[in-house]
């Protein structure tokens, strides 16, 4: 079972420390994800160890289209199979704090049968955090019945439920499944992303949850750009919103299957919180790489585009030096909120700047807000 305390909050974000087996873990921090872990197996071509990625939660993402589901629940050979995939992605994540989310197709409805089957499933695959479910259609009363009966399940087993809730949804039916949450005591909550400008409300909600409450909120599905330039890191934004651990939505590997790398290939840089194509690397920095990860050690610009050559080779080595470099950039940030300094932390940060104005409307260059 975790404890979360919420040490000092800052312009929405929220500096904390979750407690779990007598170990401290700050926050806000990235969630490393199993696909990610894959993407760095690749790199390695073999195991990946703590040194690689020293990320402390680990999240295992599984998307259930309708046909999928609907077996798992029927089909004991289909249910078998998927949860031995689980339980691998699960054992990889070694001693870190593992985290399921599952995610369905859009209007899917999730009834208490698949939420009960899930659980189970959860419970034979050494998860910690435990997911339950919402369907996004139900009342708060229906979700509140939801979450007392199977929040008995996963405490008789020793393990942290974790609600889980879309952040798309109506504002007045989103709030009121918050407050179940809170009467609950539970001190982890699960959040699927879905785009701020038009959840506005959902998310000024979650912030105000979050200042009332030592609750540890969990945002998975996270975009990896935001879709105002394609450039900004969409990660380091949601943390403003009551976020103390982010998971980035990322796509299945498939070896052996050629992925193609979006031309000019853009990678994350933490110094402007933006990814950016070599050549803009080279305007900005030089041949610096201003990283350490296991993916940089030892090269340069030119000398990690020359390594990792080939489309998929190369698409790995992004997501890995993204991986670490933006664990580096969310411990700089934890200071600025410890300080109270968060302000300046954006206004240094370039490809912060576009989104703050248009999402927060505050103009960093103009020094004014709306």
């Amino acid at each position: 079972m975790f404890k979360f305390k919420i040490e000092r909050s800052d312009m929405g974000a929220v500096a904390g420390k979750i407690q779990e087996a007598g170990t401290w873990i700050k926050t806000p921090i990235r969630v490393l994800n199993s696909r990610e872990l894959t993407h760095g197996e690749k790199v390695m071509n073999g195991a990946i160890s703590m040194q690689e990625f020293p990320h402390p939660i680990y999240e295992i993402p599984r998307h259930f289209r309708k046909n999928t589901i609907l077996s798992f629940i029927k089909n004991h050979e289909v249910s078998y199979k998927i949860q031995k995939q689980v339980e691998k992605d699960s054992s990889k994540g070694g001693n870190r704090i593992t985290l399921f989310h599952p995610s369905f197709d859009k209007d899917f409805e999730v009834t208490d049968e698949i939420n009960a089957k899930l659980i189970e499933m959860q419970l034979q695959c050494n998860i910690d955090g435990v997911s339950i479910w919402d369907n996004n259609k139900s009342s708060h009363e229906s979700w509140d019945k939801r979450l007392n009966k199977s929040i008995n399940l996963v405490e008789d087993s020793a393990l942290e439920p974790m609600p889980t809730l879309n952040m798309g949804m109506d504002d007045i039916v989103f709030k009121k499944k918050l407050d179940v949450v809170k009467d609950h005591k539970t001190v982890l909550l699960n959040v699927a992303y879905a785009p701020i400008k038009k959840f506005y409300r959902n998310y000024l909600h979650l912030i105000k949850l979050v200042e009332d409450n030592d609750i540890w909120v969990h945002m998975s599905e996270v975009d990896r750009y935001w879709g105002g330039n394609y450039k900004s890191s969409m990660m380091h934004i949601v943390p403003f919103l009551g976020v103390s651990s982010v998971a980035v939505k990322s796509k299945p590997v498939l070896f052996g299957l050629f992925k193609r790398v979006p031309k000019p290939a853009k990678r994350f840089d933490g110094r402007c919180l933006g990814h950016i194509t070599s050549k803009e690397h080279n305007q900005r920095y030089g041949k610096d790489l201003g990283c350490d990860c296991f993916v940089d050690e030892g090269r340069d610009l030119d000398g990690f585009y020359n390594n990792f050559s080939g489309s998929e080779l190369l698409n790995s080595a992004l997501v890995c030096h993204e991986v670490n470099g933006s664990l580096d950039e969310f411990s700089n940030f934890r200071n600025s909120i410890l300080q109270s300094d968060c302000r300046n932390y954006v206004k240094e940060k370039e490809f912060m700047k576009s989104p703050f104005k248009k999402i927060f409307k505050i103009d960093f260059d103009n020094r004014t807000l709306n």
